[in-house]
Order: C-alpha cells, then structure tokens, then sequence
C-alpha cells in the first residue's frame, strides 16, 4: 500500500485508542513511515514503540556485535525518537541463544545504559524455536525487560513455560500470532489439525462436534479470528497482542474482539482439554 494508505491505518488506530506500535528495520519502510505519522499527530512522545535488531546473519548469528548499534541509531532517525522505547534482539534461535548473551548482549545493554534504549526484549523464531525453548530460558533470568512470542488457542506452551516463571522479574509480555497463519485459513488449520491427528498428539475430540473450533471453522474466518483474539486478550499475564492489519475495518474488528466479552469458560475449557496436549508450536511436516 502506499504511506498515505498506511497512515489512515495508523490515524485509525490511535482514533481506537491504541498506543503501542510494534514494528522493525525488517518489515520494509514501516519505521519511518510510522514515525512520521506519529510526528504528525503529535503523539509520538505519548506512543509505545517497539522495534528489533536483526541478529540473524546468512543463517548464523550477527557476526559483527557493533552492527546492533548502527541498526539502533537509524532506528532514532527513522521513528524521530530520542530514546528507543522496547527494542528486541529479533527471532533469537535456541541454538544461538548462549553465544548471543555471551557475545551480543553486552552491546546490547551499553545501548540502554547510554541511553538509546529504555528496554530490552528478546523475540522467538517462531519457525524453528517449536517448544519455545529461547523465552523459557530468558525469562529465568534478570537480563530482558519484554518477550515477544507466539501464544494462541493451539499453540498454549506458555502458559506451561512462561506465564509460571513472571513473577520473579515480572516482565512485560507480548503476544504474537493470536490469529495467524494457520487461523486466517480454515483450510489450512484443518490440515494442520489433522497432521497432529495422524502423529497421535490430538484425539478423536479435535474436530469432532464437542470441538469449539469445529464450530468456528464452520461459520467462517471472522468467527474464527474473533474467537482467538478473545482467547488471548483475557489472558491476564499478557500485556500487549500483536495483530497486523491492512484495512481499517479489519483493525477496528480486532478492537472490537479484543474487547468484547470472553469466551466462555467450557470453551476455554475444552480448548485447554483438546489442545492443551500440543508441546510444539507446529507438527513437523503438514501434509497438502
């Protein structure tokens, strides 16, 4: 979409009452389209931003450490801030996970130390990082302020791995993915249900009539999407869902969800009951 599309998205959703901007150098010009947006509206003090450093490399971990650094300073710029409010070593993989607090974390905390950043947060790779191993060790330690990683009516590992280890350092936590892929595609969440059939992690119940996401699928992705939005946004340990947009109607949607009244407490229930069993974030292979 063009800026002058984008900002209308942005104007929407502070109209909505939202706050918090997550974005990153990777995800095309967003930085400094978002921050002059926010420049002019004049909020941009009053606006939580969130932003990354990308540490991933050709598949390897960031090989110069004072590239961080580089990547902070053109963030400044580009979102017209003084000081970075949330920035995140962005997809840390669980076998990079030593070496980066052995080799890249000291940059990291100079930045905020100096300054730049007021706090640091680590981000999963969702796609390799299938148990969420990164943020279970991470949040046993006093090093990070904010988590991002991926929680929703299938994927609940953190509601074993995370939420028992906030209260010691009581971190912020964002969720992201409450209604991505596979759950914007009932086809495709179908399948993804079915390989976890086939491998003998879901039973018989997953689909079946007493399922509430068989009901779901049936009345469309709108009911879908809503239902998992609500599944996450009365969560009580997570602070902040991340959800992208294109459209403004589908903005004011997840508002609308976010905000509207819970699931009831069978189908958080069942959901618990049938899908609590998944330990990975997504089965190995998903047949077409």
């Amino acid at each position: 979409m063009s800026e002058t599309q984008a900002c209308k998205i942005i104007y929407r959703a502070l109209d909505l009452g939202i706050n918090f901007f997550d974005t990153s150098p990777a995800y095309g010009n967003t930085e400094a389209i978002l921050g002059r947006a926010l420049k002019q509206a004049k909020v941009i003090d009053s606006s939580i931003i969130c932003t990354k450093i990308q540490i991933n490399e050709d598949k390897e971990l960031l090989k110069i450490p004072k590239t961080m650094v580089s990547s902070v300073e053109r963030s400044l710029k580009l979102l017209n801030k003084d000081r970075l409010d949330i920035v995140l070593l962005h997809g840390l993989k669980p076998r990079h996970y030593n070496e980066a607090i052995d080799r890249l974390y000291p940059y990291f905390l100079n930045l905020k130390d100096t300054g730049m950043i007021q706090y640091l947060g680590v981000s999963e790779h969702m796609w390799s990082d299938l148990d969420q191993s990164t943020i279970s060790q991470a949040i046993e330690t006093d090093l990070f302020d904010v988590f991002m990683f991926r929680y929703n009516m299938c994927t609940q590992g953190p509601e074993r791995n995370i939420f028992p280890k906030c209260s010691k350092h009581d971190p912020g936590l964002l969720c992201m993915s409450p209604v991505r892929k596979p759950f914007c595609h009932p086809h495709d969440l179908i399948k993804w249900i079915y390989a976890y059939k086939n491998e003998g992690v879901l039973g018989s119940e997953a689909l079946s009539k007493s399922d509430p996401i068989f009901h779901w699928i049936k009345q469309g992705t709108a009911v879908l999407a809503d239902s998992g939005i609500k599944f996450v946004a009365h969560q009580k340990k997570i602070h902040v869902i991340i959800t992208g947009t294109s459209n403004s109607d589908h903005l004011k949607a997840n508002v609308d969800s976010a905000f509207s009244t819970p699931l009831s407490a069978t189908d958080e229930a069942t959901l618990r009951h049938i899908y609590g069993k998944i330990r990975k974030s997504r089965p190995p292979h998903t047949p077409t």
